[in-house]
């Protein structure tokens, strides 16, 4: 195999923490992967309980955003 796509995102509310994805990482690097075949994904959006808003939204409405597990 190549690399696998590992995609940290989606797991409960908040939907994308930097703790999810480090426990995500770790749960494949301890079965065995490689580092240099981990490829993390990330989302490039927010969410809510109930809606999606986009990367330029989040930024707009908070520039601090970018750094931040949660906004608003």
């Amino acid at each position: 195999m190549d690399f696998l796509n590992i995609m940290a995102y989606d797991g409960g509310y908040p939907h994308s923490t930097y703790n999810y994805a480090v426990q995500s990482l770790d749960y494949w690097l301890n079965r065995g992967l490689p580092k240099d075949k981990a490829v993390l994904g990330v989302p490039f959006y927010g969410r809510s309980q109930t809606a999606y808003v986009g990367y330029a939204a989040l930024v707009a409405q908070d520039s601090q955003a970018p750094y931040k597990d949660n906004v608003g």
